[in-house]
């Protein structure tokens, strides 16, 4: 009897896009009350413990364990004594704009072998030797074969991590990834439906009825909220001014940026970035804790 399954072609491959990976090891320091990122948060657990809250639903971290904040997850974090772990902020997405956890209510968690997550720090630029005892490192892959590894080790981690009863998006979604490229990589505010119908040879109002049927929305719609979330990303994790952004991506100026973005997220940007950024990679003083810890 010959068994039968799907071949690779089956299924969309995923495209994983790391932005932070940092090596971080705290003290009661570690009290952050307001969290929300516009990624997915992994943390790797080598020692200690701490505690994230999620609603009502607190999660206790263990030594020896992955655990992944789904993107735009509010959570507040905290260690009562001391906690050593990795962070890796990245997207996981079929699509543009799709993550596989995007809908993921709550924390996904999954028993991790020490040696593992040591890995992650032996394969970056920045290693730590023995007897070293730095509390901040930026890791990032040393060559193209540790690249491969962090991508190898991260499709793993995530497909043990991934709900069992998750399902692809059906093949009328996946049919329009031309498009939503398209989209990705001409984003801005002076994008038209027209524009992207004339590039993939679509009469603009057939292609405005195929993707409203497929997607639930207008393209514009789409545009407007992968805008929002790309400059939600760009608030976070860059210094860019506002002026810059609505620059590099073709508003009249920075009253108009702003004017959209506290229409799409009920906050202005100044107040979005201040909340949300990633305070450990934009302070002065932690920047110092970075020559420091590659000092030792």
């Amino acid at each position: 009897m010959i068994m039968k399954g799907c071949d690779f072609l089956t299924f969309p491959d995923v495209i994983t896009k790391v932005i932070h990976c940092v090596y971080y090891r705290n003290n009661q320091d570690w009290n952050y009350p307001v969290n929300i990122y516009p990624y997915n948060t992994l943390y790797l657990v080598l020692d200690g413990d701490g505690e994230i809250l999620i609603g009502d639903h607190m999660i206790r971290l263990l030594p020896e364990h992955a655990y992944l904040i789904p993107p735009n997850t509010q959570f507040s974090c905290k260690c009562s004594h001391y906690i050593e772990k990795i962070y890796i902020d990245l997207h996981a997405e079929l699509l543009p704009g799709l993550d596989i956890f995007g809908a993921l209510n709550g924390i996904a968690s999954v028993s991790l072998a020490r040696d593992e997550i040591l890995a992650v720090i032996s394969r970056s630029s920045n290693p730590i030797s023995s007897g070293d005892n730095p509390a901040f490192i930026i890791l990032e892959p040393n060559s193209f074969c540790d690249k491969l590894w962090y991508d190898a080790f991260l499709l793993k981690l995530l497909s043990l991590l991934i709900p069992e009863n998750w399902t692809s998006p059906d093949s009328q979604i996946m049919r329009h990834r031309a498009i939503l490229d398209d989209i990705d990589v001409n984003l801005s505010a002076a994008l038209r439906m027209s524009e992207i119908a004339d590039r993939h040879g679509w009469h603009p109002s057939t292609l405005s009825r195929a993707f409203q049927k497929d997607f639930g929305c207008s393209i514009k719609t789409y545009v407007e909220k992968l805008l929002s979330a790309r400059l939600r990303q760009e608030l976070v994790t860059t210094d860019k001014t506002i002026k810059e952004l609505a620059a590099q991506y073709q508003f009249c100026d920075a009253y108009y940026l702003s004017a959209f973005f506290k229409r799409q997220e009920g906050v202005s940007p100044r107040e979005y970035r201040l909340v949300n950024r990633r305070i450990e990679l934009h302070t002065d003083v932690l920047k110092g804790q970075i020559h420091e810890a590659n000092d030792c």
